[in-house]
C-alpha cells in the first residue's frame, strides 16, 4: 500500500560454534518506500549478539532511481552503531546514452575498522602482522565503458584506489565475454593493479565458463595473480573453482561446489559444499479452491 515494503528476519547465526551456542541470536528488516519503475529508499536495522553481548549492530539506507531508461542510480550507505561510525557508502550511477554503449561510474568508501568489526574468517581478523591493518580506510572512483554487439560484449574500465595507510594504486584492464547461447557462456578478462606497495603490484588474469545441460549445469572459474616481487616468499596466487548442480525435479535441485586457492597469506585454502534445494508452493488459494 501506497508503495511500502516490509521484511524481517531472526534465529540463531550460522556461524561455526567457535564457542557456545548460549544467548546467540541475530535479527533485523529492512522498511522500504518507492514507486514502480522509478525509484525505491529503504532503511535496514541488524543486530546480532554473541553470549548475550552485541557483536554487530548496524543501520543502513539504500536507494535505487531510474528517472530515465538511460540513467540508472544504485547505492547504500552502511552505519555501525557499536562503533558510531560509518562502515561503507557505495554508489553506482550507469549511463546508456546508445544502446549498444553504456557507462558505469562508481564511488566507494571503506572504514576498515568499522566494516570489519565482527567476522569468524581469519583474513580480517585484526592481528599483528595480519593482512589486514583495522586504521586502514579506502577510497574508490572508477568508470567502466562497454560494448555489446549481439551475443559479444566487451569492457575497459579504469578505478583509482587511495588507501590511507598503503597509498594509492591504478587498477586498469579489459573484459571479453561470450552469452549468446542460453545454455553455454564464457568470458576472460586481464587487469594490471598499479601501486605504491608490493602487494599492490601485480598482473590479474581470469577465465570462467558455464555449459548446461539437459537438467544438469557445470561451471568453471580460474584466477591467477602474478606479483611484481614475492610476497611472504609468494610470487603467483590462484584460486580455481568448479560448481556443478543437477535439477531432480522442477522444484528441488542438488548442487555441489570446490574451490582451491593458493596466495601469500594461506599455502593452500580448500572449501567445499553440498547443497540441496526445495522451492515450496506458498501462492494464496484463490476463490473457489476450497472444496470443502
Amino acid at each position: 500500500m501506497w508503495g511500502f515494503g516490509l521484511s524481517a528476519f531472526g534465529g540463531v547465526p550460522v556461524e561455526t560454534a567457535f564457542d557456545t551456542r548460549t544467548g546467540d541470536s541475530i535479527y533485523g528488516g529492512r522498511i522500504s518506500q518507492g514507486r514502480e519503475g522509478l525509484y525505491r529508499i529503504g532503511v535496514s536495522h541488524l543486530l546480532e549478539r554473541n553470549n548475550s553481548t552485541d557483536v554487530r549492530k548496524e543501520e543502513g539506507i539504500d536507494l535505487w532511481f531510474r528517472p530515465f531508461n538511460a540513467v540508472e542510480l544504485l547505492g547504500s550507505t552502511q552505519y555501525n552503531s557499536l562503533t558510531s561510525a560509518t562502515a561503507r557508502n557505495a554508489y553506482y550511477l550507469t549511463l546508456a546514452p546508445f544502446k549498444v554503449l553504456s557507462l558505469r561510474t562508481e564511488f566507494t568508501e571503506i572504514s576498515y575498522k568499522d566494516y570489519f568489526t565482527s567476522t569468524n574468517l581469519s583474513v580480517f581478523q585484526f592481528q599483528p602482522g595480519g593482512p589486514v591493518d583495522p586504521n586502514e580506510k579506502l577510497k574508490t572512483v572508477g568508470e567502466e565503458a562497454a560494448l555489446v554487439i549481439g551475443s559479444v560484449s566487451a569492457s575497459v574500465d579504469y578505478k583509482k584506489y587511495t588507501y590511507r595507510i598503503a597509498g594509492s594504486a591504478d587498477y586498469y584492464g579489459a573484459r571479453l565475454t561470450y552469452a549468446g547461447m542460453r545454455h553455454a557462456g564464457a568470458g576472460l578478462s586481464f587487469h594490471r593493479m598499479d601501486g605504491k606497495t608490493d602487494a599492490l603490484r601485480y598482473d590479474e588474469s581470469r577465465i570462467y565458463g558455464r555449459i548446461n545441460f539437459k537438467q544438469a549445469d557445470l561451471t568453471a572459474d580460474l584466477l591467477a595473480i602474478t606479483y611484481d616481487a614475492k610476497i611472504n616468499g609468494v610470487k603467483n596466487a590462484y584460486s580455481a573453482s568448479l560448481a556443478a548442480g543437477y535439477n531432480l525435479t522442477a522444484k528441488a535441485r542438488l548442487g555441489a561446489d570446490i574451490e582451491y586457492a593458493k596466495n601469500p597469506y594461506f599455502d593452500k585454502d580448500i572449501r567445499g559444499m553440498v547443497k540441496f534445494v526445495y522451492n515450496f508452493d506458498l501462492a494464496p488459494a484463490t476463490k473457489g479452491d476450497d472444496k470443502r
